[in-house]
Order: C-alpha cells, then structure tokens, then sequence
C-alpha cells in the first residue's frame, strides 16, 4: 500500500537508486491522490515535490515532468487552481524538453 511505497522511497534512496525513489514517491502520491481523501493531499504533494527533487538529483527529465504533473494535481485535488495551472505548465515543458 501506501506505506510501504514511501518505505521503499526512503530504502531506494537510501542506496542510491535515485530512479527507483522518485518512481516509488511518486506511486504514493498518486495512490493518496486516488483515495479522495483530502487531508492526504498535502502528504501527496509532499511525495510529489520529493519526487521532484529526487529526480533532479538524478538529472532525469521525464521523471522530472511526472512529477511536475503529480504535483498540478495535488495542487488540483486541494482546489487550488492557480498552483495547478502553473505546474501543469511546467510539467508540459518538461516533457517537451524531456522529449516526449
């Protein structure tokens, strides 16, 4: 479950497996996302900007726009438009740049 991806988050990261922990937070946030439950949505923008760091840590630029777009919807799922809006438009800068 949720748990266990943030764990696994800490433990990839913890050994350097930097794609690994982005790919693992980002599973998480979107799976608090998903539960509807709003006062899991600023935990799953936490994941999310985790995700984000993480992945430029790791210099991956798709990973990077997912988690741009992770994060314009945790923005979204909080009702807060402005923040959605401007993140999806970085998310879909990243993935231009990121190729695709």
């Amino acid at each position: 479950g949720i748990e266990t991806a943030v764990d696994a988050a800490k433990i990839f990261h913890s050994l350097g497996c930097l794609a690994d922990a982005a790919a693992a937070s980002q599973l998480a946030a979107n799976r608090m996302l998903m539960t509807k439950v709003p006062e899991l949505f600023p935990q799953a923008l936490g994941l999310a900007m985790n995700a984000l760091s993480v992945s430029k840590e790791a210099e991956n630029k798709k990973s990077e726009a997912i988690a741009l777009h992770t994060i314009a919807n945790c923005y979204a799922a909080m009702r807060d438009m402005a923040k959605a809006v401007e993140n999806a438009y970085e998310a879909l800068k990243a993935f231009d740049a990121a190729g695709g």
